[in-house]
């Protein structure tokens, strides 16, 4: 059943007795002003909102905003940056805000539900939750295709007599432009409120630096535990307890568990066991791609290359973006680190050498065939019909999100792919963002599954976004901490049973753009969501270092290889599937870059 979310711009209603009475003194009122007087009254407002910046050793962006959104004023240098960023409209902060704030009460976010820690509940009481909340769910959940395209020829009304013409407790408006949006995206943002959370400091942390890294060894070791040795993928799901191997298979958990890999060997560049878990991997998938279809781009050399995985009809979308995530971080780590191919420590390391040039010929082929996956409406198709030799028209909020991913940080990082991606990139993202935040908050439920398919995915790509610094780059880190609050105090992230490992991947890239800023409101709610939130998830790792304080663990020791370091996906749960560790390590990496460093 859908869990119903209170509109958080929604004012409270009052009681009829007031209502009806609040009509008759406002009659009086105006009556008494009509006839008894002919003065007028000037309200004035203040014209701007301000953001304030800390000090501290990392470089502090301090960006004002008028009532227009506009910024007016900024230490960066990036004038030319600024002005793209700077978007025209009369916008009614202040009314927002107040309309956002709810209650009058102080939230010291004190009172919060936790993680339920009932190590002694049934396994079978868990296993009866209505929702997983694994992050990689991949449920075929179709979109309605609610972000298309907007008509670029079409005026644009003034956004103040839009915001009125809409109503206070229409939140969720009806945007007919990109404009519109990165405007309603701006006021949205700014009318959020922040739990502060006064002790959040390193002394009162729960996670340590020596936590988080033993953490991520096991998880790391974990994974490439299950990696089958003969073939290159892994082992889908083990129970540790019953000692049982899962058979079933899924080729986007195969392809994400390959990306967490190149991951592991990204943060670990000296362990030759990582890199060749990473090479037999790629080795697996190599073995499976196929001749695409034809690139629609007008490019030369265009052919597009697809991946065919074993007893599937479909190449889904997905897979073919997280193999080229696994193939631009794997060239990435060697190239950042001078590690020579046939770098090893035993003479296994002499048989799996990966050719570079035959990698970046993959990853063009694999560029290719995820831009020909586009559809009309800028969506990315959800798979390739291997037997019918055709895309399907529907699409997906984890694939759209997967795919961006790869094309951002190609883009980024592989030379030869910016003038090519960051046009299709800057016209697909307020596309994409749009469908899946105000359209489906209007049309469906504001804690939709949708937003929560592309939630961390988007974040991962929109903080690179930000990082580059390409158009509109501003309002996308206001996307990426409005998404942040979101999953926090919509979702209830913290109030969850299951793994959500895969949301921290999203609350730390907000923590990111969030300090950059200066935007200590959010650092204080963010920060306290993240120690709180990876701690409970640490205790549910199979012999990590919070593993003592987890009573089911403590009841169900063992000692076998492929199951250390496993995340289980409840507190008491023995299945281990490979995605759920995967998403849990890689926010684990991410916490050790940007929060607990050493």
């Amino acid at each position: 059943m859908p869990r119903s979310v209170e509109n958080p711009f929604k004012e409270k209603r009052l009681p009829k007795w007031i209502y009806y009475g609040s009509i008759g003194f406002v009659s009086l009122l105006i009556y008494l002003f009509i006839f008894g007087t002919t003065n007028k009254t000037t309200i004035s407002t203040t014209n701007s909102s301000t953001f304030s910046t800390s000090t501290g050793d990392s470089v502090r962006r301090r960006t004002n905003y008028n009532r227009n959104g506009d910024v007016f004023e900024s230490n960066n240098n990036n004038n030319n940056n600024n002005e793209r960023n700077a978007i025209q409209g009369d916008i009614q902060i202040d009314r927002l805000k107040k309309l956002n704030s709810g209650d009058d009460d102080d939230r010291s976010g004190d009172d919060r539900m936790e993680v339920d820690n009932n190590e002694d509940s049934s396994e079978s009481e868990s296993e009866s939750e209505s929702e997983s909340e694994s992050g990689d769910e991949h449920e075929n959940e179709n979109d309605d295709n609610e972000g298309s395209n907007s008509n670029e020829d079409e005026d644009e009304d003034d956004f103040s007599d839009f915001i009125y013409q809409q109503g206070e407790e229409d939140e969720f408006p009806l945007l007919k432009t990109q404009d519109e949006y990165l405007r309603w995206l701006r006021v949205y943002y700014q009318s959020l409120e922040f739990d502060r959370h006064e002790n959040n400091n390193s002394k009162h942390k729960q996670l340590t630096p020596s936590i988080l890294s033993e953490s991520l060894q096991l998880g790391c070791d974990y994974i490439a535990a299950n990696q089958k040795v003969n073939e290159g993928n892994f082992n889908y799901q083990y129970n540790f307890v019953t000692k049982e191997m899962d058979q079933s298979d899924s080729p986007v958990r195969q392809a994400g568990a390959l990306w967490g890999m190149t991951l592991c060997f990204q943060s670990h560049p000296t362990n030759m066991k990582y890199k060749r878990a990473v090479e037999r991997g790629i080795q697996f998938f190599q073995k499976h791609m196929i001749d695409g279809p034809a690139s629609i781009r007008d490019l030369p050399d265009s052919d597009s290359r697809m991946i065919k995985y074993p007893h599937f009809d479909e190449s889904q979308s997905g897979v073919n973006a997280l193999y080229g995530l696994s193939i631009i971080d794997y060239i990435r780590t060697m190239h950042d680190n001078k590690i020579k191919q046939d770098d090893g420590d035993d003479v296994d390391s002499s048989n799996i050498i990966i050719s570079i040039s035959n990698l970046k010929t993959q990853l063009k082929g694999t560029i290719n065939f995820l831009t020909y996956m586009q559809n009309d409406d800028l969506h990315f198709s959800q798979g390739y019909s291997l037997l019918e030799g055709t895309k399907s028209d529907q699409s997906s909020p984890y694939y759209d999100g997967e795919i961006m991913l790869c094309l951002v940080k190609a883009a980024k990082y592989i030379i030869g792919y910016d003038t090519i991606l960051i046009p299709i990139i800057e016209q697909v993202a307020p596309i994409l963002a749009q469908a899946y935040t105000v359209d489906v908050w209007r049309n469906d439920e504001h804690d939709s599954d949708k937003t929560k398919g592309f939630y961390q995915w988007s974040s991962m790509f929109f903080w690179e976004y930000y990082l580059a610094k390409w158009n509109n780059y501003e309002f996308y880190g206001d996307y990426v901490i409005v998404l942040a609050h979101w999953i926090i105090h919509t979702h209830g992230i913290l109030q969850r049973n299951r793994n959500t490992g895969y949301a921290f991947e999203g609350i730390i890239s907000a923590y990111d753009i969030a300090k950059i800023r200066g935007h200590d409101d959010a650092l204080s709610d963010l920060g306290y969501i993240i120690d709180e939130g990876l701690y409970n998830l640490g205790r549910w790792q199979v012999n990590g270092p919070l593993s003592n304080t987890n009573a089911y663990l403590v009841k169900h020791p063992t000692d076998e290889k492929i199951a250390i370091g496993g995340i289980m996906n409840a507190i008491n749960q023995a299945p281990l599937r490979i995605d759920t560790t995967q998403h849990q390590m890689h926010a684990v990496m991410m916490a050790l870059a940007t929060i607990y460093k050493e």
